[in-house]
């Protein structure tokens, strides 16, 4: 069945129509279309959204334009803008002969973000619910999160089938058999620069030639509403251009047309056209044989043999956690754990390049973090993260020092793991089977960790700032002494706490003596003392 073939009264040009929610500096929250956001980026604070998801979404289609319409390569052109302090008129031209009449949700022939030969010489494609469009609404197999709305019943405004199409390109996952992800691989954790206004966002945003994917080819084909349309069927590409990237279209969609009037289902907003079905089927994907895509806003642990992978979203694991991978310069000076060794995302050393030698910027850059955790079909949940850190954790030497207290926490956190097992009667025994007992134990433990960590996240934070930490060699390493005995006396609070829900008979004392003695051996095995 084709709905798509119905006519539509009108279209949604995403160029002009306002869609984008930002917030003013002054706290008022408006729509704009991709042409006012440009005009007012000086006055407007953020995008936002009930997805952060679509936030990092919007910001990649945003740099799409920029790239293409100003063609921002070198620092000279950059530092121009920058110290313009917003898009002049000259800018606002180029951006409308780039983007202009090429960006309408329901053309006919070009559609945006979509296959326009859907419907049209192509046999009939099997339509699907539009909720497809966004990770956490429950379609198929997926988690039901804070939306309870049957697939079936499902129904998006053009606002949202907007926001929708753009998100698909930085997060689309894999889905089973045949559903390829988009072509930053699963899940990663995307470090987003935030500026003191969306316009500062946007050029801090927009790396520069030195800064971009090493592995993007040479031959870009533009943004996807440049480059040609449309997306057939489960095609293989052994190459992309870095601007081609930014709009990778991973899967070969089509909005149905518009069948009925009423409130949307995800924003509740009244629409005269709201869409129901849509073509979702795999699209663009990466080339097996292809060098490994490396996304300027990625972080990644690289291996002994030269091979990859993303930093993600990982479960039970706070994104603070993970500063080293995300933010922390390369430190030769610490030997490499059996990860292997983490390169933070490029945008991240562009910032501190800016900084160190153009004089671009604060003491202080800000940074957000927004991933989403998925396995196969299913999309467990997604992190939104700020940072706020001075610009001296970009150094190498802060580095050195963070990255050693971030491992010793680390370790402080596996001491009391395997000090919580002794609260398990089995391990009095000659021979305890460990993993056994992991098993029995993992809840306890899991609550003893989360306790540390929760603990800890605040008081790391607040010490980034200590003047210390840029100083000399012995005002970092009285930094790092005191570090050690907050992370000793943190996990030992941790382990406290964990005791009062154990069992207080005689025996059960006895396992608490045990635990404590095993808690205070470890750490000082391990050099946390």
């Amino acid at each position: 069945m084709n709905e798509n073939l119905q006519p539509v009264d009108g279209g949604f040009d995403v160029f002009r129509e306002p869609w984008i929610t930002c917030v003013s500096a002054g706290g008022d929250v408006s729509d704009y279309g991709i042409e006012g956001l440009f005009e007012r980026a000086h006055e407007l604070s953020e995008i936002v959204d009930p997805s952060p998801l679509v936030v990092v979404g919007v910001l990649r289609l945003l740099q799409a334009v920029l790239l293409s319409a100003l063609e921002i390569d070198d620092e000279d052109r950059w530092l121009e803008l920058w110290e313009a302090g917003r898009f002049d008129g000259d800018s606002m031209e180029r951006v409308r002969e780039c983007c202009s009449g090429r960006m309408d949700l329901f053309d006919a022939e070009r559609p945006f973000y979509q296959s326009g030969d859907i419907g049209g010489a192509t046999p009939s494609e099997e339509s699907k619910s539009v909720g497809y469009l966004f990770a956490e609404f429950a379609t198929g197999v997926n988690v039901a999160h804070y939306s309870h709305i049957l697939e079936r019943d499902h129904a998006f405004c053009e606002v949202c089938c907007a926001k929708g199409v753009v998100t698909l390109s930085a997060f689309a996952t894999a889905g089973g058999p045949g559903i390829r992800p988009s072509i930053a691989g699963e899940g990663p954790l995307y470090v987003i620069p935030v500026g003191d206004s969306l316009f500062r966002t946007l050029l801090l945003n927009n790396p520069l030639a030195d800064f971009r994917s090493p592995t993007a080819s040479d031959a870009d084909a533009g943004p996807c509403w440049l480059a040609g349309n449309p997306v057939p069927y489960r095609q293989e590409k052994s190459s992309a251009g870095f601007v081609e990237s930014l709009t990778w279209q991973p899967r070969r969609l089509r909005l149905l047309s518009p069948i009925s009037a009423g409130h949307c289902t995800r924003c509740g907003r009244h629409s005269s056209r709201l869409t129901t079905r849509i073509v979702y089927r795999q699209g663009w994907f990466r080339s097996k044989e292809a060098a490994s895509w490396v996304d300027p806003w990625v972080a990644y642990i690289w291996d002994e043999n030269g091979g990859s992978h993303a930093v993600r979203v990982r479960e039970e694991r706070a994104t603070w956690r993970d500063a080293e991978a995300l933010f922390l310069s390369a430190t030769p000076q610490v030997t490499p754990d059996r990860r292997g060794t983490p390169t933070r995302p490029r945008v991240v050393n562009q910032i501190h390049h800016l900084v160190r030698e153009l004089g671009v910027g604060r003491d202080e850059v800000v940074f957000q973090a927004v991933g989403l955790r998925a396995s196969k079909d299913k999309v467990f949940e997604w992190r939104n993260d700020r940072f706020e850190l001075p610009e001296v954790v970009l150094h190498d030497s802060t580095a050195v020092v963070l990255t050693r207290a971030l491992r010793q926490a680390e370790t402080a956190a596996k001491c009391l793991a395997e000090a919580l097992l002794h609260l398990h009667p089995a391990m009095s025994r000659s021979n305890p089977k460990k993993g056994d007992i992991r098993k029995a134990m993992a809840d306890v433990v899991l609550a003893g960790q989360r306790k540390f960590w929760s603990d800890l996240e605040p008081v790391f934070r607040v010490r980034l700032f200590d003047e210390r930490l840029a100083g000399n060699e012995q005002g970092q390493a009285d930094w790092l002494s005191e570090w050690t005995q907050i992370d000793r006396r943190t996990v030992v609070e941790a382990l406290e706490v964990t005791l009062t829900t154990s069992d207080d008979t005689a025996d059960g004392l006895r396992r608490q003596e045990a635990a404590r003695h095993a808690l205070y051996s470890q750490l000082k095995k391990g050099g946390v003392e």
